[in-house]
C-alpha cells in the first residue's frame, strides 16, 4: 500500500483550511469562517469526512465505469493532511476482462468490454479469451512487423487503472494519452465532499456549543 502515497498516484485533494477558501477544490468564503471557529470541531469534521471519502469514490467510480466494486478494493488511500484530504489511487491498469470482457469465438472479430457504463462496448481486434496459470484475461498476440505473430507471449489487454478512472483520463495500450472519457468522476466526488464536509462541520460546532 505504500505506493499509494507516491506523489504520482494523488487523484485529487479537498482543501479542508479556510485559508484556501477560494481554491477552486477548496470551500466557500462561509466555511472558511466556520473554520477558524473551534479546532476541535474541524480536527473531527476532517476526520469523519476522510472515513467516507474512499467509499464515495468507489461509487463515484462504478457508477461512471462497467466495474465491480470488488476490483477496486485495495485501490485507493486516503491520507489527511493539516490543510487537506487526499485521494491516492493505484496507477496499474486493470484488465480488459474486468469491464464485462466477452469473447464468442474464433469467427467473431475479436474480445470485447464496455469500459464506460454510458458508452458501447469496445472491441479488440484479433483478441481472445484464455485462462493462463489460473487467470483468465482478454489477451492478444504481439505485432511483429506489423503482423499478429502466430506463436509467442499473449499479452493482456488492460482498460482503465483506478486512478485514471477517478480523473476520467483515457490512454491507449501504450498508455499514450487519448483524451477524456464521457464522465470525470473527480468532479462528483469532490462537489459530494464539499457538501459531506459542510454539514458535518456545522454538526460539529453545533455540539460543541452544546457541551459548551
Amino acid at each position: 500500500m505504500a505506493r499509494l502515497r507516491n506523489k504520482k498516484n494523488q487523484a485529487l485533494r479537498f482543501f479542508t483550511n479556510g485559508k484556501r477558501a477560494d481554491d477552486a477544490f477548496g470551500l466557500s468564503a462561509f466555511v472558511g469562517q466556520l473554520v477558524k471557529r473551534t479546532e476541535q470541531s474541524t480536527k473531527r469534521a476532517v476526520a469523519s469526512t476522510a472515513r467516507k471519502l474512499e467509499p464515495l469514490a468507489k461509487r463515484e467510480v462504478t457508477a461512471s465505469f462497467n466495474i465491480p466494486v470488488s476490483k477496486l478494493q485495495g485501490k485507493f488511500r486516503v491520507v489527511t493532511t493539516s490543510d487537506s484530504i487526499r485521494l491516492f489511487a493505484s496507477d496499474r491498469r486493470l484488465p480488459a476482462i474486468d469491464f464485462g470482457g466477452r469473447w464468442a469465438g474464433v469467427k467473431t472479430p475479436g474480445a470485447s468490454a464496455q469500459i464506460e457504463r454510458s458508452g458501447g462496448a469496445q472491441v479488440f481486434a484479433g483478441a481472445f479469451i484464455n485462462t493462463v496459470r489460473g487467470l483468465q484475461s482478454i489477451r492478444e498476440r504481439k505485432i511483429r512487423q506489423g503482423k499478429r505473430a502466430p506463436r509467442g507471449p499473449l499479452i493482456i489487454i488492460r482498460g482503465p487503472s483506478p486512478r485514471m478512472m477517478v480523473l476520467g483520463q483515457r490512454a491507449d495500450q501504450r498508455r499514450n494519452p487519448l483524451g477524456s472519457y464521457g464522465s470525470v468522476p473527480a468532479e462528483a466526488i469532490l462537489a459530494e465532499l464539499r457538501t459531506v464536509y459542510i454539514t458535518e462541520l456545522q454538526r460539529q460546532i453545533a455540539l460543541g456549543v452544546r457541551g459548551g
